[in-house]
């Protein structure tokens, strides 16, 4: 299993939306086509999430269907690769719509606090896809006592 970071590193930075009271959206399209990932069951890193950060939410949309089949990850982090979202998502459909759930080991917790830097990642699970798009996106909120030490 390898890790691909040509999304955080060689993208233009995710969008960061600002709702108010110290709370951002970030999210990101990664599109499948720009890069070629080695194999099934690859780590790709999708969004930086800075030191300080209370993640309460992560989540994917599928833009651009991939013409591959079979296509499906789950959601997690540097720490835990699904930690985020266990259950398989289909990346193959349109109306695929991926959050993270209540039961997963982030959410359970009312999300996670990230002492360093860390990114968002998807594990694919049996196909390698060559096209598609998704949009990637995590909700958090800097919290200054984490972040300044």
């Amino acid at each position: 299993m390898a890790t691909n970071s040509n999304w955080v590193n060689n993208e233009n930075s995710h969008t960061v939306t600002s709702t108010g009271y110290n709370k951002f959206i970030a999210e990101k399209e990664v599109d499948f086509s720009k890069y070629t990932i080695a194999g099934a069951t690859d780590t790709v890193e999708c969004l930086k999430i800075p030191k300080g950060a209370h993640v309460t939410s992560v989540g994917m949309y599928v833009k651009t269907v991939s013409a591959a089949a079979a296509n499906a990850a789950t959601f997690g982090d540097g720490a835990d690769p699904n930690g985020w979202a266990n259950t398989l998502l289909n990346l193959d459909s349109a109306a695929a719509v991926g959050l993270s759930l209540p039961a997963d080991a982030y959410p359970v917790l009312g999300g996670k606090v990230y002492t360093a830097a860390d990114t968002i990642d998807i594990v694919l699970s049996t196909a390698v896809p060559a096209d598609g798009v998704l949009v990637v996106w995590a909700e958090y909120s800097i919290i200054q006592a984490v972040a300044n030490v």
